[in-house]
């Protein structure tokens, strides 16, 4: 990793959320619903055709025809998958975390769908290419206002991942799971993130790696994703 560039070659700006505040991000995905949408989806589970309405109680939607074949998806990373789980543990990832402050408030939002559940808790995972922000990242990191051993179920992980590498992206997320399983003493091991998020990120895998090795890239996120696949995209001017 060159220093010198200053995050122009890969976009890992050692000073992006300087003029990025997350708070921006989920003002938006907050103003247009899209964070309820992902909160009220989580709890409710995968397996559940139904939906909160405003005063909390559950309404009844007809099912939608899938536009993803998850299936497919999940055989680009050699995982066979079932959606129809309603998780006891919300598995977060955000690809392209930096530093982590935005990786970080999002898992924090989500803790909101989990408020009332004592019996659900939030896992991330933050994966970026420049080894120096995953190590800044996991160094800042307090969760104020959580007790001692929420803060242990909570505390996101943070790994320097090639993420135009398929070897390197798929070897941090089944380690992460095999740690998780570890840490859960679960029978059992997760395969799939309940979300995966991708903010400004797909520009920089691009210009990288090109049409091919983007293509791949979001199909490797596809698959380890069983739920909602959130991207900000960029535009490359390819």
């Amino acid at each position: 990793m060159d220093a010198e560039d200053k995050g122009h070659r890969h976009g890992n700006f050692p000073n992006y959320y300087n003029f990025h505040p997350p708070q921006n991000r989920l003002l938006i995905l907050e103003q247009c619903g899209l964070m309820t949408y992902i909160r009220r989806g989580l709890v409710i589970g995968a397996d559940d055709d139904s939906k909160l309405g405003d005063d909390g109680s559950k309404l009844t939607l007809p099912r939608k025809k899938a536009r993803l074949d998850i299936a497919a998806c999940a055989a680009a990373v050699g995982e066979t998958c079932s959606i129809a789980v309603k998780d006891d543990i919300i598995y977060y990832c955000d690809l392209g975390c930096n530093e982590g402050d935005l990786t970080i408030a999002m898992a924090l939002s989500l803790r909101k769908a989990v408020h009332h559940n004592k019996k659900q808790t939030v896992r991330c995972l933050g994966l970026d290419i420049d080894s120096k922000l995953i190590e800044r990242a996991s160094n800042k990191f307090s969760c104020k206002g959580v007790d001692d051993k929420e803060k242990e179920e909570f505390m996101p992980v943070f790994k320097d991942c090639n993420l135009c590498s398929g070897d390197a992206h798929n070897n941090a997320c089944s380690s992460f799971f095999a740690d998780s399983t570890k840490t859960h003493q679960e029978i059992i091991p997760r395969k799939m993130f309940s979300l995966t998020t991708i903010f400004s990120t797909t520009m920089w895998i691009h210009i990288n790696s090109g049409d091919d090795g983007l293509t791949k890239f979001l199909e490797r996120a596809c698959g380890w994703t069983k739920k909602y696949l959130l991207i900000e995209p960029q535009h490359s001017g390819w």
